[in-house]
């Protein structure tokens, strides 16, 4: 598709906040008509970052077994992981097959085309006759979220009026995998040379290439939200030669590590019982969803990556850690944090002084 026409259509839709019409009101209303909220959390997770995919999931169980109601959970075509959609879940949850699901899925794909055209068209025929046509939002159509007017943030309907609900992230709910996902993973390990018998532990340390790479192939659909995949998290970012020497710990224990992620992280040198999973060519949702579930615990830091173990329940070692606000890891996860130096003491920061 030719992008220009959009790019000018998010500026209007930029430049004049108070014109945006949302067509995320009117589905709501016909999601509540299909299914009574009283029975059903129906819930478009928003986010294309797989770190609050899963942690939005988690909170939607959650707030289901609380609430004694059977979850909707619609597949948004941007989702990090398509494949989690497939999993049992650890609450009722509505069939893709059902009548009325389908229905509210064929009713948002037909709004999400007529905005496209109309945002398509709206610059060409502003650019020949001054209408007072009104700006479409063009960010993603969403259901089962409400927005804090104080924070600006967005909650589940049935949580706390923030986006971080502990007391829902804490619980031991989650997912489970499918017989098909597991028959299919163990095809998975056979193709990285790793045993059926074998254990295994993911390592994921964080790198700028996931956001780049999005920000940069931002296309219409997104491009009011293009904030997703801006990265202000670099402080966030390690280095995978720091971990070499726990890589090799680990690997002498009698496990194989497998580097989970994607293609834009940095190659490394080969290490025996070493598996550069994000730089193969087996990646994919199935793939990566099976690896973090069966893992015997995970390396990891503040990455989204790593967020899916709020949902996947397996145990997580996190080293340079770096953010205090959001904890949402289970009690129980090992953490260590970054070395902070501070040039107004002229020394490295211990707990204590960085949370003063």
């Amino acid at each position: 598709f030719n992008t220009s026409f959009f790019k000018k259509y998010s500026t209007l839709y930029l430049m004049n906040p108070k014109k945006r019409v949302s067509l995320t009101p009117l589905i709501q209303r016909i999601a509540d008509y299909l299914f009574s909220p009283d029975q059903y959390l129906v819930l478009t997770p928003r986010y294309p970052r797989i770190g609050h995919l899963f942690t939005e999931i988690k909170m939607a169980i959650a707030i289901c077994k609380e609430h004694n109601k059977k979850l909707v959970l619609v597949p948004h075509r941007t989702a990090a992981n398509k494949e989690i959609f497939k999993c049992h879940f650890d609450c009722p949850k509505l069939p893709e097959n059902d009548f009325k699901f389908v229905l509210l899925r064929v009713i948002i794909s037909i709004l999400e085309v007529f905005r496209y055209f109309y945002c398509a068209t709206v610059p060409r025929i502003q650019k020949f006759i001054n209408l007072k046509l009104p700006i479409l939002d063009a960010s993603w159509y969403t259901v089962g979220l409400q927005r804090n007017a104080e924070t600006g943030m967005n909650y589940i309907r049935g949580q706390k009026h923030y986006y971080y609900d502990m007391e829902k992230l804490r619980q031991n709910v989650g997912i489970f995998l499918t017989n098909f996902q597991l028959s299919e993973g163990k095809k998975v390990l056979k193709k990285l040379g790793i045993p059926e018998e074998a254990q295994w532990v993911c390592l994921h340390v964080r790198e700028d290439g996931y956001t780049k790479i999005n920000q940069k192939n931002i296309n219409f659909f997104n491009h009011a939200n293009e904030g997703i995949f801006m990265d202000g998290g670099q402080y966030r970012n390690s280095s995978i030669e720091n971990y070499f020497p726990a890589i090799r710990h680990v690997i002498k224990k009698g496990y194989y590590v497998i580097r989970m992620g994607d293609s834009s992280m940095k190659r490394i040198q080969k290490m025996e019982v070493f598996i550069d999973y994000a730089n193969s060519q087996h990646v994919s949702d199935l793939a990566d969803i099976f690896l973090l579930s069966q893992c015997k615990f995970m390396i990891g830091a503040n990455s989204g990556l790593t967020d899916c173990q709020v949902l996947l329940n397996r145990p997580l070692c996190l080293l340079n850690m770096s953010d205090f606000q959001q904890i949402i890891y289970p009690e129980h996860a090992l953490m260590i944090y970054k070395h902070i130096f501070s040039y107004r003491k002229e020394k490295i920061l211990n707990l204590k002084e960085l949370m003063e």
